[in-house]
C-alpha cells in the first residue's frame, strides 16, 4: 500500500509531481495486478497520471518465509532505462526510482 511517506515523496518529486500537474486534490491511486513480487497502482489525476510499481520484501502469497530484496526495483529500474534507450515505443519510461518505488508509464 501506498504510504502517507510515499505520498510526500511524489509531491516532492518533480519528475512524479509534473506528470500530474502538481494537482493532489483530485489524486486518486488505485492497486491494480495480483502479482506476487511487488504492488503496483495507477496514480491518476485529471492533469495526466503514471504507474507506480513498489517492490516487497517478500512472496505475497507465501510470507515472510521466502524473503525478497528490495533491490531487485534498482536493476529493474537500469534495465528498463536501457531497454527503452533501445526501443523507446515499447518499453515504458521510468520517470523516477527511488530504493523500492520505480514510477513510471507506458510511452505513447
Amino acid at each position: 500500500m501506498l504510504t502517507a511517506e510515499d505520498k510526500i515523496l511524489i509531491k516532492a518529486t518533480p519528475a512524479l509531481s509534473d506528470k500530474i500537474g502538481n494537482n493532489f486534490d483530485d489524486l486518486k491511486i488505485k492497486e491494480v495486478g495480483d502479482g506476487n513480487l511487488n504492488f503496483v497502482y495507477i496514480v491518476v489525476s485529471p492533469a495526466g497520471s503514471f504507474v507506480v510499481k513498489q517492490a516487497i520484501p517478500d512472496v505475497r502469497c507465501i510470507g515472510e518465509s521466502w524473503p525478497m530484496t528490495k533491490e531487485r526495483a534498482y536493476f529493474e529500474a537500469l534495465a528498463l532505462r536501457e531497454h527503452g534507450r533501445l526501443c523507446p515505443e515499447n518499453v515504458p519510461e521510468v520517470y523516477h526510482f527511488h530504493y523500492s518505488l520505480l514510477y513510471a508509464h507506458r510511452r505513447g
